[in-house]
């Protein structure tokens, strides 16, 4: 543990945010954010130079346009999708008319939604409440904008500080905000204290103004688990520049001018469309060249066949069916290539009962932070607007919240499927599948739609004979 009120702690401090780990560690959000924002040109790049030279990359036209992570990870993070509802409990009127305004002050539900999709690209993300403009605001914390100390048992989070990722080389201007149970101040890269000696309390004390949502630990306080979407976007992206790369290079016939040298024109008088001539000189006496081309003859099916593989491994990695993609057009109906699949497939992710638990253990704390700071503030109209005045909030306060259950998610076609199956298993009748399908409330809507197909259908029946017999005269 380091001793914040020591010179030498806060120099230890210091270090160790600044230390490899940490570098590290933030390196690997940095990325993360940046596939997720679909920032994917310099990492696929990087990707390919790891497998290819440098020189033979430069000459390939990348594609990073293909952003898997983005879609997946907000479609898992779906607990927002429909606002929540809150109940606070054990609270008089005017308690709870200034918790439900500072919950709207600070858009508690929108920035849940961040909170939720952070959570899934990291599996820990921090969110961070404070007094700011006469209001609280609620902040959500990329994993590279804060470092965590751990407390005794090696999990929890004792110390937080916050500081930017690339700070200045001049220690004196560089900053960093530490959060303790006891102590909140600013302080330089020297270990120097720039807050007022008055003001360097953690005014919610022994509460820690900050929220984490994080996946099970595993001995550390970090989380040490992967979000497989970001590097398989990059090798989605990397494997699809080099199909195109070899489409361009061996798609075409190469010119190739084969003869003595004699019998060559001079090399400016060599043109041929927009590419080179290769010329290969014989040995052979005379004075005429031949010109041909040679084709290459890729294998890209077997490429697109590889990445269809890779495609379903990851689905299935993730849940799904792992023969339910295919990299090309298998002729389904309503799907015109193997990534509207991937599309289609990727909107079926939701929300876990685990990740809503963690949110409901969150939010539970964030009411704690939110309640401790209308009482501490109440009558700091520098900090708090009167609007959030309240004398005192009780001891057992507490508040409840649900979320609303992610529906399953069916296309049109699956739906008729399963409705018909369960109908032949005895586990409905066309009644119940009608009402389904259509979403009428009674059987006798049900039946009414039915009579009107069967009256339809006698209709054309009817329509046919007339125009069988009218033929037939």
């Amino acid at each position: 543990m380091f001793d914040l009120e020591s010179m030498e702690g806060r120099k230890e401090l210091i270090e160790y945010c600044n230390s490899d780990y940490i570098k590290e560690l933030k390196n690997e959000s940095i990325k993360e954010f940046e596939v997720y924002k679909n920032k994917l040109k310099d990492h696929v790049y990087k990707t390919l130079t790891a497998v290819r030279s440098q020189k033979n990359v430069d000459k390939m036209l990348l594609i990073d346009d293909i952003g898997v992570c983005k879609r997946t990870i907000n479609q898992k993070a779906s607990i927002y999708q429909n606002a929540p509802i809150r109940e606070f409990k054990n609270l008089n009127d005017a308690q709870k008319k200034a918790i439900e305004t500072a919950y709207n002050d600070m858009k508690a539900n929108s920035k849940g939604k961040f909170a939720n999709r952070y959570f899934k690209l990291q599996k820990q993300t921090l969110t961070q409440i404070l007094p700011k403009g006469g209001k609280l605001i609620k902040k959500v914390l990329k994993r590279h904008e804060y470092t965590l100390i751990a407390g005794e048992d090696g999990e929890s989070i004792e110390i937080v500080v916050i500081h930017n990722f690339n700070q200045p080389d001049d220690k004196t201007k560089q900053r960093y905000v530490v959060w303790s149970p006891g102590f909140n101040f600013l302080m330089d890269g020297t270990g120097l204290i720039l807050t007022d000696e008055n003001n360097r309390a953690n005014p919610i004390a022994p509460l820690l103004p900050f929220t984490e949502y994080a996946l099970e630990k595993d001995g550390d306080v970090y989380v040490d688990e992967k979000e497989t979407s970001v590097n398989f976007t990059l090798k989605l992206n990397a494997m699809m520049t080099e199909i195109y790369h070899i489409m361009r290079m061996q798609g075409f016939g190469q010119p190739v001018l084969v003869g003595p040298k004699k019998a060559f024109p001079n090399k400016k008088d060599i043109v041929m469309g927009v590419d080179d001539i290769l010329v290969l000189t014989t040995s052979d006496e005379g004075s005429d060249a031949r010109l041909e081309f040679v084709n290459a003859n890729p294998d890209l099916q077997g490429n697109i066949d590889t990445i269809s593989v890779l495609l379903s491994a990851w689905l299935s990695s993730e849940g799904l069916d792992m023969n339910s993609i295919k990299f090309k057009s298998d002729g389904e109906k309503g799907y015109s290539s193997g990534f509207e699949r991937l599309l289609a497939l990727i909107e079926k992710f939701q929300a876990t009962q685990d990740d809503m638990e963690v949110f409901k253990d969150g939010e539970r704390n964030e009411f704690k932070i939110v309640a401790k700071y209308l009482e501490v503030l109440s009558g700091d109209r520098e900090q708090l607007d009167s609007k959030y005045a309240v004398s005192t909030m009780p001891e057992n306060a507490d508040m409840s919240i649900e979320f609303a259950k992610p529906e399953e998610i069916q296309t049109r076609p699956e739906k008729i499927k399963m409705l018909k199956e369960a109908e032949e298993a005895g586990y409905g009748s066309r009644i119940t599948a009608i009402k389904e399908l259509k979403g009428f409330k009674s059987d006798e809507d049900a039946i009414e739609f039915i009579e009107m197909l069967e009256e339809h259908k006698n209709m054309f029946k009817a329509e046919e004979v007339n125009n069988g017999e009218g033929v037939r005269a």
